[in-house]
């Protein structure tokens, strides 16, 4: 298979032996343009797992025409500089730039590789992509010119004037850095030097953490289809997740943020740049038309209106629209229980999240405002009341805007006579310390959240944030994070246990923790802020 239909089965069916062989095509010019921007063969294979885990996150998003070496490539660039952000990197890199800005060279000597390696990505980067794409193919991937025309789908004569003139633009590139070099010169120094093989434990290391980057987000069946990738940092060219926490498995967007098409007859299909785009439609296309217009009449908020609740019986058109953005049924599953968010993007409604569970007050000031638990003072059998529906926002709201709309649509729709409060006062809270160290007991280095037994509810992974924060949930009481951040990966744990702990079980599971991981609670009072439900 062409590198398109592997990322197809990959996207698609969720292939590990399609990202595999991915993965043992390119590894090699990746960690080679790793390695000449981090010049340290370490920083290197964590540049190379980031870029790989980066595509396992973003393969849905490439477009056929879209050539994967120049994604590699480019990915590999901003990983590796927002990994050199280090000021001791930083430093010795500008005397390096320096030195050899600093240098001249004769016209008809070939420059030594280990000058031309420290500015080759920049000025790569520097190219038109056409141009970017046919050096890559030529004299990284080591394709004939031929080759490299097919692969392009250009003439073997359009193909040399554009190798020709890309190679004069680098060549350009490079004497303003100080250094000249001839066009025969830096044609052979690309084609000896422009790829090393990587090591060969890196290509399994890569695929396997690239492959648990992707199945860390999916929960067990039954429990929910895909979590949320709310944040993505660069930081040592690895990827850290953040997550919404474990009262309620949220799925945020993760398609295009376009809007969606108006369907045809036929049912649309998610392509592989995640585009909602209609098909081909035969005949009359005024039904599809149709639905998205009835879907917005619906679905949008009117003038002055921030925050609306759309009840069921839900109308045809909602399937219609989810249709269009997940096909399979990967993503939610409309037809059961769970709350949809959506949000106004211009004058037109876009899915912004889903949240399986039928829907009561508490998650719904979760879900929609972000509320935790234990920043939430409201008596139980209240947080239990239902409130099925969808729910459209306006874009960018803020919170207290988020709470005081919802507790308008409670007093009117379910007739209860309240009305939210943010109040400061003192508080238990859990104070963490210590510093994050990773489970080695186990392969995947998870951390389990259990008190007795691990039944296995579910998976999930986050930055320590997300991650006190699901442990605050499971307690019922706010963390206070002063500990040292994990390097590099994040926090990737399993969760063994419901929530509302009591204070004993919950100091059993905090133990547990500790012991895990090297992390300290200890219980305190602080003054913090509440949100509190307040009888009318």
């Amino acid at each position: 298979m062409d590198d398109f239909n592997l990322l197809r089965q990959y996207v698609e069916h969720g292939s590990a032996d399609a990202f595999g062989e991915l993965v043992r095509r390119h590894i090699g010019l990746v960690y080679s343009a790793a390695l000449r921007q981090m010049r340290d063969p370490h920083d290197a294979q964590d540049v190379t797992q980031g870029v790989f885990i980066a595509l396992a996150r973003d393969a849905h998003k490439l477009r056929r025409q879209q050539l994967l070496a120049g994604w590699l490539v480019t990915a590999t660039r901003y990983l590796a500089l927002n990994a050199r952000k280090s000021a001791s990197r930083r430093r010795d890199h500008e005397r390096r730039a320096a030195e050899l800005a600093n240098t001249m060279t004769n016209e008809n000597d070939s420059p030594p590789w280990e000058r031309v390696a420290p500015e080759l990505d920049e000025a790569m980067a520097r190219l038109k992509p056409r141009a970017r794409d046919a050096v890559l193919l030529r004299y990284f991937q080591g394709k004939s010119v031929r080759e490299t025309a097919e692969a392009l789908g250009i003439s073997e004569d359009a193909a040399k004037r554009r190798l020709s003139r890309a190679l004069e633009q680098l060549r350009g590139m490079f004497r303003r850095r100080g250094i000249s070099v001839s066009l025969v010169a830096l044609a052979t120094l690309l084609t000896t030097h422009s790829v090393h093989a990587a090591p060969p434990a890196l290509v399994a290391a890569t695929t396997a953490a690239s492959m648990k980057f992707a199945t860390i987000t999916t929960l067990q069946k039954g429990t929910a289809t895909l979590m949320s990738l709310l944040k993505t940092k660069a930081a040592a060219g690895l990827l850290a997740l953040t997550v919404t926490g474990t009262t309620g498995v949220v799925v945020h967007r993760a398609l295009a943020r376009a809007a969606v098409a108006p369907a045809a007859s036929n049912a649309p299909v998610l392509r592989a740049d995640a585009s909602p785009k209609a098909p081909q439609a035969s005949g009359d296309t005024s039904k599809a038309a149709a639905w998205r217009k009835r879907f917005d009449e619906v679905y949008k908020l009117d003038e002055g209106q921030d925050l609306k609740r759309v009840p069921p019986p839900f109308i045809p058109e909602r399937t219609a629209y989810f249709n269009a953005i997940d096909a399979s049924g990967f993503m939610m599953d409309p037809a059961a229980d769970g709350m949809t968010v959506f949000v106004m993007e211009g004058d037109t409604p876009e899915f912004n999240s889903w949240a399986r569970g039928a829907p009561t007050v508490s998650s719904v000031l979760g879900s929609l405002a972000g509320i935790p638990s234990y920043k939430l003072e409201l008596a139980l059998k209240d947080g239990l009341r239902p409130l099925p529906g969808d729910w459209v926002l306006r874009k960018d709201l803020q919170e207290d805007k988020k709470i005081e709309a919802l507790g308008k649509i409670i007093r009117d729709e379910l007739k209860w006579k309240v009305h939210f409060e943010k109040r400061s006062a003192e508080h238990e809270v859990i104070i963490v310390t210590g510093g994050f160290v990773a489970p080695k007991d186990n392969p995947e280095h998870m951390v389990d959240i259990f008190i007795d037994e691990k039944p296995n509810r579910g998976a999930a992974g986050g930055g320590l944030d997300g991650f006190l924060r699901a442990l605050g949930e499971l307690c019922n009481t706010e963390t206070i994070d002063e500990a040292a951040a994990p390097p590099g990966n994040g926090v990737f744990w399993r969760t063994h246990t419901g929530s509302n702990l009591s204070r004993e079980k919950a100091d059993k599971m905090l133990a547990n923790v500790t012991a895990q991981t090297g992390l300290q609670f200890k219980r305190a009072r602080r003054v913090t802020s509440h949100w509190v439900a307040v009888q009318e």
